[in-house]
């Protein structure tokens, strides 16, 4: 079923985010609105692709950490530990992508 699943706002991160599927995938817009806001360290049990579409992040995954800016794209494998901080141009936007589970 398609349709916006969950949106929320974590102020203590400076984060707000909606998450909905379509067309048999998943998506997350995490908008971080000021520069030091987080996508907190965590994991998933799924694949997925983060996309910078504004601002930008320092990510690490795994304990590598790297640069990302507006068009870049980061694979995150299942059960990756991985957080996204944005470093300049706020707001910012990562926007998460995987495929929808399978009942």
């Amino acid at each position: 079923m398609a349709g916006i699943i969950e949106q929320r706002s974590d102020l203590n991160n400076h984060r707000v985010f909606a998450m909905w599927e379509e067309a048999g995938i998943q998506f997350r817009s995490n908008i971080i609105t000021k520069v030091g806001g987080v996508i907190p360290l965590h994991a998933h049990s799924y694949d997925h692709v983060a996309v910078c579409t504004q601002g930008n992040f320092r990510c690490e995954v795994d304990g590598e950490s790297f640069e990302v800016m507006p068009g870049s794209k980061t694979f995150i494998g299942k059960g990756k530990q991985h957080t996204f901080i944005l470093t300049a141009q706020a707001p910012g936007e990562i926007l998460c992508i995987w495929p929808c589970p399978r009942g």
